[in-house]
């Protein structure tokens, strides 16, 4: 056999393993195995292993954990002179490196690619136009100061003053002398009275 099938070994059995005792393998696996590839004693270990074992069976608890660490261990003994040459990688941290090649890929791609352009209708290119000539020729009226004559240059409508602020000015004005003409109507009419 050569040194790589042998976690593979491991894995193959552990799976078998639970699936025999009808529970999820890709569920208890990566807990089993955690526990495992820990630093902690082999009491330890084995306390934490039963913890999981005994959730899913009740009768051969500390004969399954035994076998259980007995293949962990003739794998790894096995195995022991490759775990220096390799890096041990946890599952976490292969999501962590996969997640950053992940971003730095996609972000090769977002500044290598070209922005894409849509395709204008001409009738969105001719409004554009209006727009741009619309504000050109504000504009220009703007910088000379005459705002008013853009009312009457104008002989298709498209450009008008907007009169909103002239309008509710000229309202307020107007009920400002409304109330003053009532407050002297009243005044007036309690001077008579007394």
């Amino acid at each position: 056999m050569s040194s790589e099938s042998l976690p593979l070994d491991f894995d193959i059995y552990l799976k078998e393993t639970l699936i025999n005792l009808k529970t999820d393998d890709e569920i208890f696996s990566p807990y089993i195995k955690g526990i495992l590839e820990g630093d902690e004693s082999p009491e330890d270990k084995n306390e934490a292993l039963q913890g999981i074992i005994s959730e899913i069976t009740d009768s051969g608890i500390e004969a399954i954990c035994e076998d259980i660490l007995k293949k962990w261990s003739s794998c790894s003994g096995k195995n022991s002179c490759n775990c220096e040459s390799q890096p041990s990688l946890s599952p976490a941290s292969l999501d962590i490196q996969l997640a950053k090649l992940m971003e730095k890929q996609a972000s090769c791609i977002a500044t290598s690619l070209p922005p894409i352009k849509k395709p204008i209708s001409r009738e969105q290119e001719q409004l554009k136009q209006a727009v741009l000539a619309q504000h050109a020729q504000v504009s220009a009226v703007c910088d000379d100061g005459e705002e008013e004559e853009v009312e009457e240059t104008r002989s298709d409508g498209l450009l008008a003053k907007n009169t909103n602020a002239a309008a509710v000015e000229q309202e307020m004005r107007q009920k400002r002398e409304q109330r003053k003409l009532e407050h002297q109507v009243k005044k007036d009419k309690d001077k008579a009275e007394r």
